[in-house]
């Protein structure tokens, strides 16, 4: 996995001290994790392992990294907290989705918008939040900057 580009909050994920990068670096993984999807938000990035299991790092200032310990930025992947295993991540302007191997989206991180979307107050997730879908299973979904969408199969 590699990353280049702008580097301010640790979004490239290769070295606490980094600013910018303009040849793609190698991305620090986890010890025995393989990275086989990635996303880029507008200042943090994530990453699905062969296992399943998210990981995200960048800046988690509204809780985007979903490790439940929102922090100014975190330069290293750190792993997504919660039960589910992923096959699809997206990465928004401050907050992240994923849709598990059950087909259930979760989000997390920045909602002032109600981008979380599951109608409770309009407060930063830093844990995933599962979003309930009328069409079923979930097999796309999109971060945007204050919005997210989702396709369920057969709509």
């Amino acid at each position: 996995t590699y990353a280049w580009g702008w580097d301010a909050y640790g979004q490239l994920g290769d070295d606490p001290g980094s600013t910018s990068r303009d040849m793609p670096v190698p991305v620090h993984r986890p010890a025995g994790a393989t990275f086989t999807a990635v996303s880029a938000g507008a200042h943090h990035s994530l990453a699905i392992a062969t296992d399943g299991s998210v990981y995200g790092w960048g800046s988690d200032e509204n809780g985007q990294l979903g490790d439940g310990a929102p922090t100014a930025d975190q330069a290293l992947p750190v792993a997504v907290a919660g039960a589910f295993q992923a096959i699809r991540v997206s990465g928004g302007g401050r907050h992240s989705m994923a849709i598990g191997t059950d087909g259930v989206v979760y989000t997390w991180g920045a909602d002032g918008a109600g981008q979380v979307g599951d109608g409770a107050p309009a407060d930063d997730r830093p844990i995933p939040t599962a979003v309930a879908l009328d069409g079923g299973h979930a097999i796309a979904v999109g971060a945007g900057y204050y919005h997210s969408v989702a396709v369920a199969q057969g709509n």
